[in-house]
């Protein structure tokens, strides 16, 4: 949904995984990819698992970077996502610094989203529901359109 979302803007998307899902990308292919196309940022779309209990739960945006900035651009994100989601959850940290793979060694800023917990039964009903998807979208796109300046494309 962001991809379409996006193809009304200036901008380029790639994406690192395998959208048909047959095959599993490395996570050091996915980094080597979007570092050598130099993107501008990359965000990586998760679901939570591991909740004791199976109660509450909530989105988690996780960024890795000393840059101040960093935080700012992910408590920014994580935001736009509570705006539009309002999948608030029980976590006592929402946005964290963590050495995530994928968000440490891509040379680009980049945001690992934790979009509700898929073993909650708070969460659950909510991330299954398209209702969500296209909340999360938007919320994704409000935030690099913000972030990034992005242009909607001339009308031909």
């Amino acid at each position: 949904m962001l991809e379409e979302l996006l193809s009304e803007y200036e901008c380029e998307v790639k994406r690192v995984d395998d959208t048909t899902g047959q095959k599993d990308i490395s996570l050091y292919n996915r980094v080597k990819d979007a570092n050598n196309w130099n993107a501008d940022v990359y965000i990586s779309i998760h679901h939570n698992a591991g909740l004791n209990g199976k109660q509450g739960g909530g989105i988690v945006v996780f960024y890795c970077s000393n840059d101040a900035e960093r935080k700012t651009q992910a408590q920014k994100l994580y935001n736009e996502l509570i705006a539009k989601t309002k999948l608030i959850g029980n976590r006592y940290d929402k946005v964290i610094k963590k050495g995530f793979y994928v968000i440490k060694h891509t040379k680009m800023p980049a945001f690992l989203i934790e979009n509700g917990f898929m073993d909650s039964y708070t969460d659950v009903p909510v991330i299954l529901s398209e209702d969500h998807a296209i909340k999360t979208s938007y919320a994704l796109l409000d935030f690099l359109v913000n972030q990034y300046n992005l242009t909607k494309k001339q009308k031909e």
